[in-house]
């Protein structure tokens, strides 16, 4: 799922990484739509919406010590995303109190 006001649901930080890298790859094969599973077609703008986000939650995780701490970041720092249920996933992924 893309979802560019969609918060994902990230399962580490090497996970993070592989979503960067794919994401990048679909910025240089130009695609003009990306059909994700479970949200809109999307465009390039949501691609680079979301490599940014992602780039976001790695160094917001590395910066935070609690789960609570991280989704009060990222909430600060995407107020307008949806999805909260996925930042707690991913806060629960990310940090194994």
């Amino acid at each position: 799922m893309l979802g560019k006001h969609v918060h994902s649901i990230i399962g580490s930080d090497a996970h993070a990484a592989a979503m960067i890298e794919i994401l990048e790859s679909y910025q240089k094969a130009g695609y003009k739509y990306i059909l994700s599973s479970h949200a809109n077609v999307e465009e390039q703008d949501a691609v680079t919406e979301k490599i940014a986000y992602v780039k976001k939650l790695r160094r917001l995780a590395a910066q935070c010590k609690t789960r609570e701490e991280f989704i009060c970041a990222a909430e600060k720092a995407f107020p307008d995303y949806a999805g909260k249920n996925y930042l707690e996933m991913t806060a629960g992924h990310l940090f194994k109190e």
